[in-house]
């Protein structure tokens, strides 16, 4: 059983901040680790903090915890976004929870659990006579909530992305682009925020589209990379694309196979999510297949004459209906709807 300590604003500022460590740190830095702040805190005043910024090195309560002995701790509250670590087989790093148990601080305090260990580590903590306690909070779960699904899941998260215009159409016969300019800005901070992104051949010799992160402005706090590629077909592509040449990434090429297989291999080479930049056919497969987690629709408020979809009977998916929609929002005259399952 997990023992969950009383809500309080003190315990929601001090999980605030370790949040915020956490949100600063590139997401592609860590992966497949997950995105982790720590704080240490005594008589009210912040004493020393910690993020894990890049897979491999120290974690956050290693950081925040170096240098400090029992008596600076015997009286600290240590804060974490994430229940600490325990040791596993093929660990690069000490485990969190051995360090806290050394130093033994009054309490530790997380915001999130870690599906892996589902408050054994918090549980472990108490049994060496450390009060350790778990209190939600949604900064420390949306931090991570792409790892924290992938790992339950052990696939994945997946975004299915979808641009068209107000008749359905997903090209424009006038233009490269379908959605607003605000649209597209929020469409790259999904790629910064995402491990990689699935696309086809079929897209690549299409469009030839850079799918890197180009952002003028943004709402993150974290710096921006470009993420990694998943190319999914059999059909061979020319060897200097611009998808291959403008970033600096790794670009998997995957033959057809099972999407849930497919899906299974991304997570077994490290990817804890990722996106969709590619037509309807494998959209519409991947809803179908009950495989998505997320979907972002963008309702341009444009019509086009021709009927370009004409040879796209995959769209809409069947299982559409199955999808709740969550959020509504307005982008530069877009609409934007975003759909998750329906929770059990």
């Amino acid at each position: 059983m997990t023992s969950t300590a009383n809500t309080s604003s003190v315990h929601t500022a001090w999980l605030d901040h370790a949040a915020r460590l956490a949100q600063h740190v590139d997401p592609h830095a860590t992966r497949p680790n997950p995105r982790v702040g720590c704080v240490v805190v005594r008589d009210g005043h912040l004493i020393a903090q910690g993020a894990h910024t890049h897979v491999g090195g120290p974690h956050a309560e290693a950081v925040a915890l170096h240098g400090l002995t029992p008596s600076d701790v015997q009286t600290a509250t240590v804060y974490i976004t994430l229940e600490p670590c325990a040791h596993f087989t093929g660990k690069r790093t000490p485990a969190c929870v051995g360090r806290l148990t050394a130093l033994r601080p009054a309490q530790v305090i997380v915001g999130s659990l870690d599906p892996t260990w589902s408050g054994a580590n918090l549980a472990h903590l108490r049994q060496q006579g450390v009060a350790a306690h778990y209190v939600q909070h949604t900064g420390c779960h949306s931090v991570n909530r792409f790892w924290l699904t992938a790992t339950q899941q052990q696939r994945p998260y997946l975004t299915v992305k979808i641009a068209q215009s107000l008749a359905g159409q997903w090209v424009n016969p006038h233009s490269p682009h379908i959605t607003s300019a605000t649209t597209r800005q929020h469409v790259h901070e999904l790629r910064a925020q995402h491990d990689t992104i699935l696309t086809t051949p079929a897209t690549i010799i299409a469009d030839n589209p850079q799918l890197n992160v180009r952002l003028t402005q943004s709402s993150l706090l974290h710096p921006h990379s470009d993420p990694d590629l998943i190319i999914f077909g059999n059909t061979s592509l020319p060897r200097h694309t611009d998808a291959h040449t403008h970033a600096p990434r790794t670009v998997h090429h995957l033959p057809s196979q099972p999407l849930a297989d497919a899906l299974i291999h991304m997570y077994k080479l490290g990817y804890r999510s990722l996106m969709t930049e590619c037509g309807p056919t494998l959209c519409s497969a991947l809803i179908d297949a009950g495989l998505a987690n997320e979907i972002q629709l963008h309702i341009a408020s444009n019509y086009y004459h021709q009927n370009i979809n004409k040879n796209t009977p995959s769209w809409p998916p069947t299982r559409w209906e199955d999808y709740q929609m969550t959020e509504i929002q307005s982008r530069q005259g877009d609409l934007c709807l975003t759909f998750h399952p329906p929770t059990s």
